[in-house]
């Protein structure tokens, strides 16, 4: 699972402006909290539920990368946050009416007028929003800073298991039968016995060496 180096320079020997530092410096933070989560999962025999955090990292990674190489995009990055929170809020008002009482009115008049000031950049020329802070798909930014080949393998993998289709399905079942692999469960480890022989030791119970 790559691990982004932060290195504060926008790829071009410039100083990264201190916004872009803080969102690189927020993602280090949570990828690193989610090493921690993951490690305790497979540790624990819950490798599959840990491929789902893997996930998460990954895209994480690609994100940061992608705003190192385009440090232009920050605004972007951040800015978007006001589109989600509209359509939100359009989505409370259409069929939760009753849940805006949690939204004060001073809120909800800054999420639209924000929105108003940003809509602009998100939208096409029909109007239409955007679904992402960047019209460029995962994928792509994965290719642009050389993770692509993980996109193929890794995160496709792991993205059918996080959605439930037949291949993350089948990729939990048990060898040789269309049966759920109940956690706690070493299979995922399997592959590392003699490369990590402690680890399946310690969860076992075993001694070390014994």
């Amino acid at each position: 699972m790559p691990i982004v180096q932060m290195d504060c320079s926008d790829g071009y020997g410039k100083p990264a402006n201190a916004k872009l530092a803080k969102v690189e410096h927020f993602i280090a933070g949570i990828v690193a909290n989610s090493l921690g989560a993951l490690t305790t999962l497979v540790l624990n025999g819950y490798g599959h539920d840990a491929m789902r955090i893997a996930r998460e990292m990954y895209e994480a990674s690609v994100n940061a990368a992608y705003l190192i190489r385009h440090p232009d995009t920050v605004e972007d990055y951040l800015d978007f946050a006001w589109v989600t929170q509209q359509k939100r809020l359009d989505y409370l008002r259409e069929h939760l009416p009753s849940s805006l009482a949690r939204i004060s009115i001073e809120s909800a008049k800054e999420i639209e007028a924000r929105f108003l000031a940003v809509r602009g950049r998100f939208s096409d020329r029909r109007g239409r929003l955007r679904n992402s802070w960047t019209p460029k798909s995962l994928r792509d930014r994965a290719n642009d800073v050389g993770l692509g080949d993980l996109y193929r393998t890794f995160y496709e993998h792991a993205s059918g298991i996080h959605h439930a289709d037949i291949c993350g399905l089948t990729s939990q079942a048990t060898k040789g039968e269309f049966s759920v692999d109940l956690a706690p469960s070493l299979t995922l480890m399997e592959g590392n016995r003699q490369s990590n022989p402690s680890v399946q030791s310690a969860w076992r119970g075993d001694e070390v060496g014994a």
